[in-house]
């Protein structure tokens, strides 16, 4: 489970990590989240200005990538994705059913990956 890293990083950090998880034995799960890239780049806020303010204007968040991007990435390093869903995607299916709320942004997206 790596959640709520990869924005922290460099994108040369992010590939490191990635280097060493290329060396998990096949079969291997990893979960974990990242921000849209068009979020960070400014082109979309998702709603979200205050968060681009705090966040992104600041560089506290660095890494982003999209969704569509995403497969590419993780199959260069031996990974394929399960799922790939975004806030209202993962609230509809797990979260709403339990009558909770789910403390995410529309920025957020969370990945479900196994090692081939």
């Amino acid at each position: 489970m790596w959640e709520a890293v990869t924005q922290y990083l460099t994108e040369q950090g992010v590939r490191a990590t990635f280097d060493w998880l290329a060396k998990a034995a096949p079969g291997s799960r990893l979960a974990f989240t990242y921000v849209r890239k068009s979020f960070l780049d400014g082109k979309t806020f998702y709603g979200w200005e205050s968060g681009y303010r705090r966040f992104v204007a600041s560089k506290i968040w660095l890494f982003g990538m999209e969704p569509e991007d995403c497969q590419s990435f993780l199959k260069g390093y031996g990974w394929r994705i399960i799922e790939d869903v975004g806030y209202h995607e993962l609230a509809d299916k797990y979260i709403v059913p339990t009558g909770r709320r789910l403390a995410s942004t529309p920025v957020e997206r969370m990945v479900y990956a196994e090692r081939v």
